[in-house]
C-alpha cells in the first residue's frame, strides 16, 4: 500500500544554521538546569590568544577536511580557528551556561538571565550580544507548528514503473533529469560524504530502505545540534530528515533507488521543530562547521529561514542578500571551504506578503531548488525569485510535487514540498563530484545550470528549469569504464585544453605515460594517488593515449583529443 504525504506549505521550513560544536558532555540534567534561562549569542572581538594556530590544522579539522581545501588551493584562515577558551571560561564564570560555540562567527550559545547578560555584556573582549530564543515556558509549543502544514495520509493503489536497474517508483522523478546515464556509467555516490541538515531522522535506523547505508558504515555521523543528549532517531523527534534521506540514499530492491545509494551520509539536526526562532539559524551554521570539519562534500538542507514566533526577528525581503542572514553567511563559507550547497528555495510560493526564496537559498553560491510536478509544471506553492539584490533564483526545478519518498513506517508515500526537489537534485550534483572529485563547486554549479531545459533564459519560479545530470557529464567531459571492465578509472575533460584530470577510487595511481597515434612516448608522470592532473598543454592537438599505470602493476589505456 502506497501513501500520500500532504505538507503545507510552510512544513518544509526547517531553519539550520552550523555554527557551534556542542559540549559532548551536556547531560540531560545539567541542560534541564538552564533551559528556563533566555538564550543568546554572544559574539567575540577576536581570537588574538587563542591556543589554536592555522599551522596545526588537526587540532580543530580533520584530515579529509584539509585534504578538501588543499585540492582546491583553499587557505585556512582564522575564521577557522576556535573560539579562544579563555572567553568561553569568563563567560561561565558570570554563572550563565555556554552550550554550544561557532568558529565561523566567532561566537557562543548561551543560557543566561537578564542580571548575567548586562555582567556579559560589559566584558571587553564582547563585541555584541544577539537574543536568539526565550526560555523553556516563554515560548510557544505547538503540537503542529502553524507555519507547518498538517500531515494526510491517503492510501493509493499503483506500482511504480521500472526499469534494467529497478528503481520502481523512484524511477520517473530520476528520469526527469536524465539521471539514469549517471548511474549507468557506474557513478551512485561512492567515496563522497552528504551532510544532511535537518529536523530529525525518526526511526531511519529502523527502515528497511536505509539498512544499507547503517550496514556498510556509510552513515559516518550521527549529531543532535539541538539537544545533545536527544538521538536523532528517537519516535517522537521529526521524520523529515529520514524522507529527505530516502531520497538520496534509499533502496529497496524493485521498489525504490535513491540518488546517490552509495555515498555516505552526515545525520545533522539543527531545527528545533516545536517553535521557530532566530537560533536555528545558529544551529545551521554550528551544523555546517561540523560538515566542514568532518570533510564532508556537499551539503543539502531542506530549510529555509524567513519569519519567526516572534515578529521582531523576522527578516526583510532586503535581508535575502545572500549575505545577511546567520545561514545565509554560513552557506556561502561552506562554499569557500570547497563544500557544494544544495538547498530547498522554500514553500510561500502561494503567499502574498512573502513569496520568495528565503535563507540560504538566496546565497549566488547555493544551487537552490524550485519544485515541479512530474509532468515539469511547476508546483504553485514553490517560492519565487529573485533574491533581495535581484540576483536570479531559484537556479532549478526538480520534482517536489508527488515525490516517491521511503516512510520511517517502512512504506513507499508521494510528499510535497521544495524539501523533496533539493535531496533528488542533491544525490545526483554527489555522483557527479564523485566522478570528477578534483572539479570545483564552482564548476559544478554552472554546469547543472547550463544543463537545465530553460538556459540561458531565467525564470522567477523555474528558474533555469530542469536540469539534465546526463548533459551534465558530457559537459564536464566525463568518462568511465566502468561498465566495460568493472575498473573505477574516471577521466576528463575530453577533449582537453590544458589539464586532464584522472581518479580511480580503487586502485592508486603511481605513473601516467601519454603516447601519440604513432605510438610514440611523448611524457611520463610519476604519482602516488587516487586522482591526479596532468599537464597536457604543452603537447600538440590531437589524439593521445594515456597509459595509467597502477600500485599493482596493473595498467589501463584512455584515449583522449587535445584541442588548442
Amino acid at each position: 500500500m502506497i501513501y500520500r504525504i500532504y505538507f503545507q506549505k510552510f512544513l518544509f521550513r526547517y531553519l539550520v544554521i552550523l555554527l557551534v560544536t556542542i559540549s559532548t558532555d551536556l547531560s540531560a540534567q545539567k541542560y534541564a538546569a538552564y533551559v528556563t534561562d533566555n538564550i543568546y549569542a554572544v559574539h567575540f572581538k577576536d581570537k588574538e590568544n587563542t591556543p589554536y594556530s592555522v599551522d596545526k590544522p588537526l587540532a580543530y579539522l580533520s584530515q579529509r577536511s584539509i585534504d578538501r581545501r588543499n585540492k582546491y588551493s583553499i587557505a585556512i584562515t582564522k575564521d577557522d580557528l576556535p573560539v579562544d577558551p579563555v572567553y568561553i571560561e569568563k563567560i561561565n564564570e558570570t554563572g550563565a551556561y555556554v552550550s554550544a560555540t561557532s568558529r565561523w562567527s566567532n561566537s557562543v550559545l548561551v543560557y543566561a538571565s537578564g542580571e548575567m547578560i548586562n555582567l556579559i555584556q560589559k566584558l571587553d573582549f564582547v563585541e555584541k550580544v544577539v537574543y536568539v530564543k526565550p526560555g523553556a515556558g516563554k515560548f510557544k509549543q505547538y503540537d503542529v507548528h502553524p507555519k507547518w502544514m498538517n500531515e494526510e495520509v491517503f492510501p493509493v493503489q499503483g506500482q511504480g514503473s521500472k526499469n534494467d536497474y529497478e528503481y520502481g517508483y523512484a524511477f520517473a522523478q530520476i528520469d526527469q533529469l536524465n539521471g539514469i546515464p549517471v548511474h549507468k556509467q557506474g557513478f551512485a555516490g561512492e567515496g563522497v560524504i552528504i551532510a544532511v541538515l535537518d529536523g530529525g531522522f525518526q526511526k531511519a535506523n529502523e527502515v528497511k530502505g536505509l539498512a544499507h547505508l547503517f550496514e556498510s558504515g556509510r552513515i559516518v555521523m550521527e549529531k543532535n545540534i539541538v539537544e545533545p543528549h536527544r538521538s536523532i532517531y528517537d519516535e517522537d523527534i521529526s521524520s523529515h530528515g529520514t524522507l529527505v534521506l530516502s531520497c538520496m540514499g534509499g533502496y529497496l530492491a524493485e521498489e525504490y533507488v535513491g540518488t546517490a545509494p552509495q555515498a555516505s551520509y552526515a545525520l545533522i539536526r539543527t531545527e528545533d521543530t516545536p517553535t521557530e526562532y532566530l537560533i536555528e539559524e545558529y544551529f545551521w551554521m554550528i551544523g555546517a562547521e561540523v560538515a566542514d570539519s568532518l570533510g564532508a562534500d556537499i551539503i543539502n538542507s531542506s530549510l529555509g529561514y524567513i519569519d519567526f514566533d516572534d515578529p521582531l526577528m523576522n527578516h526583510k525581503y532586503s535581508d535575502m542578500d545572500g549575505n545577511t542572514a546567520v545561514t545565509s553567511i554560513a552557506a556561502k563559507r561552506a562554499v569557500d571551504r570547497g563544500i557544494f550547497v544544495n538547498v530547498s528555495a522554500g514553500n510561500s510560493g502561494n503567499n502574498s506578503e512573502w513569496p520568495w526564496v528565503g535563507s540560504p537559498a538566496d546565497v549566488p553560491d547555493a544551487l537552490s531548488l524550485g519544485a515541479v510536478k512530474l509532468d515539469g509544471e511547476i508546483a504553485s506553492f514553490s517560492s519565487i525569485g529573485p533574491n533581495g539584490t535581484g540576483y536570479p533564483k531559484p537556479d532549478v526545478v526538480a520534482c517536489g510535487s508527488g515525490a516517491y519518498v521511503i516512510l520511517p513506517e517502512n512504506t513507499i508515500g508521494t510528499a510535497f514540498g521544495t524539501s523533496f526537489s533539493s535531496p533528488i537534485t542533491c544525490g545526483l550534483v554527489a555522483c557527479i563530484i564523485g566522478a570528477a572529485p578534483l572539479r570545483t563547486p564552482d564548476e559544478i554549479l554552472k554546469a547543472v545550470q547550463k544543463s537545465a531545459d530553460r538556459y540561458p533564459a531565467h525564470d522567477i519560479r523555474y528558474g533555469y528549469g530542469i536540469p539534465n545530470f546526463g548533459k551534465v557529464l558530457n559537459t564536464l567531459g566525463i568518462f568511465s569504464y566502468e561498465n566495460k571492465t568493472g575498473s573505477k578509472l574516471v577521466y576528463y575533460p575530453n577533449p582537453v585544453f590544458d589539464v586532464l584530470y584522472i581518479n580511480n577510487t580503487d586502485l592508486l595511481i603511481k605513473s601516467i605515460e601519454i603516447y601519440d597515434i604513432t605510438g610514440r612516448l611523448i611524457k611520463h608522470e610519476t604519482a602516488d594517488a587516487h586522482q591526479i592532473p596532468v599537464t597536457v598543454k604543452d603537447i600538440y592537438a590531437g589524439f593521445i593515449f594515456v597509459k595509467v599505470i597502477y600500485d599493482n602493476a596493473m595498467s589501463e589505456m584512455i584515449k583522449c583529443v587535445i584541442l588548442k
